[in-house]
């Protein structure tokens, strides 16, 4: 990982917001000065901090003088669900939690850890052992109060778990029926998910090919929207397998938080909690389903040479959801790929730093 040098502000930069606007004003009581450390890594732009947590880890908090609350915003993303071979269903994504400006009173003058875990992504190849990715959690003891990210369920060659920050694709055998989301499907006008976050379901798989095997996988649901469909077409083409779910923009398409997390996405920012593209077993060319716009890996294709049908990877510290493996035959099976670890960033205007 990375330390970013804090770059040099004018006074003005340290009032504005994003796209120039004025920042609201932190602190009911004026003055307020606070000491935050912590992260793997951090970085400052546009009048802000920003704290990265790709591991377990703490962030320390003091107040330095004022009386007023301490403002921030952050995001805190489960670990995705794994896919699983051949024809399987994407992962799903883990939970995407998200609070802006939220205020925590009573921060003491003497330093407190505010405690981040961060959900590991669950393997692939294997859901009925390891079904979903870990749990992210952000607990903030002054409130008090904790915030649990769940991990995403995996996809499976049968219909999609149903338990899971974001459900995992259904199969190409039955039954073929994406897994639901375990979270609600809500987020305010302000950004602000539920306290449980935010994923959606996976998509159904379908037995599409001539015989008894031969099918595709239904997408992995993201955080942003369900996993696609697998395809119900029984005649040559077949069809692509299901997209994973569209993931989500943190920080409302924030463009200051650094490039080296997430990914890019269909609007402004950086992209988190995508789900995985279905699998397939056929072949027929590139009909593995493809990656979507927040970090979940894509399946694999019999397109490709013998003995490279995996799916490919989701993108580190996403919480995206892994791809389901490809195959064109039993002689040529691939393994899907697993699914990422979550990721916390957290938000802070660089005012009220001391």
């Amino acid at each position: 990982m990375f330390n970013e040098q804090h770059k040099k502000e004018s006074p003005l930069l340290g009032i504005l917001g994003m796209g120039g606007g004025i920042a609201k004003p932190r602190g009911a009581g004026g003055g307020d000065s606070f000491q935050v450390t912590g992260g793997n890594a951090t970085s400052t732009a546009g009048g802000n901090k920003y704290f990265y947590f790709t591991s377990p880890g703490n962030l320390s908090v003091q107040k330095i003088s004022g009386s007023g609350d301490l403002s921030l915003s952050f995001i805190l993303v489960g670990g995705g669900g794994g896919g699983d071979d051949t024809g399987s269903g994407g992962g799903g994504a883990g939970a995407f939690i998200q609070k802006i400006d939220y205020p925590v009173a009573g921060v003491p003058g003497s330093a407190v850890n505010w405690a981040i875990a961060i959900g590991s992504g669950a393997g692939a190849d294997n859901p009925g052992s390891n079904p979903v990715g870990g749990s992210s959690t952000f607990t903030i003891p002054t409130a008090p109060k904790t915030f649990t990210a769940t991990g995403g369920a995996s996809g499976e060659q049968f219909g999609g778990l149903s338990s899971g920050g974001s459900g995992g694709g259904g199969g190409r055998k039955s039954p073929h029926a994406g897994g639901a989301a375990s979270v609600p499907q809500t987020i305010d006008g302000s950004g602000n998910t539920p306290d449980t976050g935010i994923g959606f379901a996976g998509g159904n798989g379908f037995q599409n090919m001539p015989g008894p095997e031969g099918g595709t996988g239904g997408g992995g649901g993201g955080a942003g929207g369900v996993g696609g469909n697998s395809p119900t077409t029984t005649s040559n083409p077949y069809g692509i397998a299901g997209k994973g779910g569209l993931g989500r923009a943190a920080f409302l398409g924030d463009t200051n938080v650094s490039s080296s997390y997430g990914t890019s996405g269909p609007s402004p920012g950086r992209w988190f909690a995508g789900g995985g593209g279905g699998g397939q077993h056929t072949q027929h060319p590139n009909a593995g389903g493809a990656a979507p716009d927040g970090g979940g890996g894509a399946s694999g294709s019999p397109a490709q040479p013998p003995g490279s049908f995996a799916g490919t990877p989701a993108v580190a510290n996403t919480g995206g959801g892994g791809g389901g493996g490809g195959g064109a035959s039993n002689a040529y099976i691939g393994n899907g790929s697993a699914g990422a670890s979550g990721i916390a960033i957290i938000k802070i205007a660089t005012n009220v730093l001391a």
